[in-house]
């Protein structure tokens, strides 16, 4: 039995795009993996593509949507991506079992993207009035010039 695809107010859609983009990061890193890539090839993926995409986005998730509402789900997203930043430090900086790290990682992404689709922007959406979704919509538009399409040339998952 498959999921029904959750529809999402248009206003924060840009961040759900950016959300699939998060679970194929999971993908390549646990394909990696499986294939045995060279771990060196995998940790720079994810030096990469932090460094590109991610980091900005959980800016501006924290920035647009988990400040304009007091709720333990914005606090939990909050301390998932302080945790996550912890696990890609730790993947960066070789500290402890690589391999694990990765997978914990690819684990713990995955995880927090689910919530948000599933738990934390169907709330928002219902919490929050119109003209902040439409506020939130225009910051969005305004400064997601960089669509999250991927120019990465190491394809290690292929």
């Amino acid at each position: 039995m498959s999921q029904k695809p959750i529809k999402r107010n248009k206003n924060i859609q840009p961040l759900s795009r950016e959300h699939h983009f998060g679970l194929l990061f999971c993908w390549k890193i646990r394909t990696g993996i499986k294939k045995n890539v060279e771990v060196n090839r995998i940790v720079k993926y994810v030096d990469y593509f932090f460094d590109t995409y991610m980091e900005q986005h959980f800016k501006t998730e924290e920035t647009l949507l988990f400040n304009q509402v007091k709720h333990d789900m914005c606090k939990k997203a909050y301390d998932d991506h302080q945790q996550i930043k912890s696990i890609i430090t730790s993947v960066l900086q070789g500290n402890g079992d690589t391999i694990e790290n990765l997978r914990e990682l690819a684990d713990r992404v995955d995880e927090h993207i689910r919530f948000e689709e599933r738990n934390l922007f169907p709330l928002l959406e219902s919490l929050l009035a119109d003209a902040q979704l439409k506020g939130i919509g225009k910051c969005l538009e305004d400064s997601h010039v960089q669509k999250p399409v991927e120019q990465y040339d190491d394809e290690f998952w292929v």
